[in-house]
């Protein structure tokens, strides 16, 4: 579920770039916090937070590519077909075999995907809100459909009824019902047609899908952590990365960090280099001006986080 505030607050100290700006106006490498990420190195990354993130990139290609296709159409009409729940499956397999074949061949990265089991006893509260806000997008699409009632953020005094930007299409509307399904699928079919490949490049590196029982959040975590060469990177989309991490009392002289990089700030689809920011429960602990870094964790309890125990 995250730390509830702590990405605005990582924004307002300049450790991630503002929501606000636009990612083409803001240059992630002049952060001080960006880090070139070798080939060879290990991507854990969140499946849930991973699925999102391709969903997202996908329905903003499908949108740009049919208003570009259809300039004259009428509004009501570019508004139906762009409705997220219909978005084209095939936009997410192009988009996830893309992403995965550039970051396995092209910056030759390891990727194991954690999948959460269906044991989620952590995450109820985080559960309800997300059935609710799917139960208020299902409402929304249903009086669409049978009314031609939209939200007010597609209405404007002066113009009446516009096409909004893509960010509110995905607020207001529900996914599609096999957008989880379709890109685990994907990636399974890419796990095993890498397996059978005689071409030595494409064995260079490793993808794999694991399911957990349970949440994956400390296994993509735990991964990281536990790494000695420090060349694993725990990826998402979700503040639990910056609280994850030994205690001081049990880590001695063990210098190991969970190596955090988001998901939004990962720079590997326009450029020969990999790269983005990366932090640590340490970084974060220092920005802040925290004596030690055990502290965010009770910070993010008080907020309502649902950390439980360390490592």
């Amino acid at each position: 579920m995250g730390v509830r505030g702590l990405t605005t607050l990582l924004e307002t100290r300049g450790i991630f770039p503002p929501s606000s700006s636009s990612q083409q106006n803001y240059n992630l490498s002049e952060s001080p916090y960006y880090k070139s990420i070798p080939p060879h190195s290990t991507f854990s990354i969140d499946g849930a937070g991973l699925a999102f993130y391709i969903y997202e990139r996908s329905y903003k290609q499908y949108y740009h590519a049919f208003l570009a296709a259809h300039p004259h159409m009428a509004v009501m009409d570019v508004i139906r077909h762009l409705l997220p729940s219909f978005l084209p499956l095939t936009y997410l397999q192009s988009y996830t075999q893309h992403m995965m074949t550039s970051l396995l061949q092209r910056h030759k990265v390891n990727v194991t995907v954690w999948w959460d089991g269906h044991i989620k006893r952590m995450k109820n509260t985080t559960m309800k809100s997300r059935k609710s806000q799917r139960c208020t997008q299902s409402k929304t699409l249903e009086r669409f459909l049978s009314l031609h009632i939209l939200p007010k953020s597609f209405v404007t005094r002066k113009k009446g009824v516009k096409v909004p930007p893509p960010h509110v299409f995905l607020e207001e509307f529900p996914m599609p019902l096999l957008t989880m399904s379709q890109i685990r699928h994907t990636l399974e079919y890419m796990e095993i047609s890498l397996s059978f490949s005689s071409s030595d490049d494409e064995k260079s590196c490793l993808l794999q899908s694991v399911h957990c029982d349970e949440e994956a959040d400390r296994d993509v975590a735990l991964a990281s952590l536990l790494d000695v060469s420090n060349s694993t990177y725990a990826v998402g989309a979700d503040s639990d990365y910056c609280i994850y991490g030994f205690s001081s009392s049990s880590s001695g002289d063990n210098n190991n960090h969970v190596l955090y990089a988001p998901l939004p700030h990962l720079q590997w689809e326009n450029s020969d280099k990999l790269g983005g920011i990366v932090i640590t429960r340490k970084d974060i602990a220092q920005a802040l001006y925290l004596p030690c870094e055990e502290l965010l964790i009770e910070a993010s309890i008080l907020l309502g986080n649902d950390y439980t125990y360390e490592f």
